[in-house]
């Protein structure tokens, strides 16, 4: 390895080390390598500052793509569980379409006679389902409209005027 790659990775390791003072990383190679100038030690320094930043911007792009990923693959899953979830409250609402007053319904292992405020409250917790799984899907979501008040018309003028 030549002298200007090793001051290069010299200085590289100190900036990784979090010494960032040109002062300090100087001072701290002439004590443990030959005597460097200021001018050749500050042409080093630029270049080992490059490569430095040129090795943390890749290091950033790979964490915020391992970041990004595992934030992926937690919607995903949160979206499964979602869906899992609504597919469960669908078939709740099937089972709860069937309590009429007046017909046998099934209860754990009970066989019971439905009768008209069973009927209501089946049909309310129809409703409150299908507005839950409204909200998570976004189903009651405002509509964008436009403010037509504000709009101004467009005034031309007529070339052969």
């Amino acid at each position: 390895m030549s002298k200007k790659k090793e001051y290069i990775e010299f200085i590289k390791n100190e900036l990784k080390k979090g010494n960032v003072s040109f002062e300090k990383v100087l001072s701290e190679l002439n004590r443990t390598k030959l005597n460097l100038k200021r001018t050749q030690f500050n042409k080093y320094w630029k270049l080992a500052q490059i490569e430095h930043e040129q090795i943390q911007n890749k290091a950033n792009e790979a964490k915020d793509k391992l970041f990004i990923d595992k934030e992926l693959e937690a919607l995903k899953k949160k979206l499964n569980d979602k869906n899992n979830h609504a597919f469960e409250l669908l078939e709740n609402i099937k089972n709860l379409e069937r309590i009429k007053a007046g017909h046998a319904i099934k209860v754990g292992g009970k066989i019971l006679i439905a009768n008209h405020a069973d009927e209501i409250r089946a049909k309310a917790e129809i409703r409150q389902i299908r507005k839950q799984i409204g909200e998570w899907y976004g189903f009651n979501a405002p509509i964008k409209t436009e403010d037509v008040q504000n709009i101004k018309p467009i005034i031309t003028k007529r070339i052969d005027d």
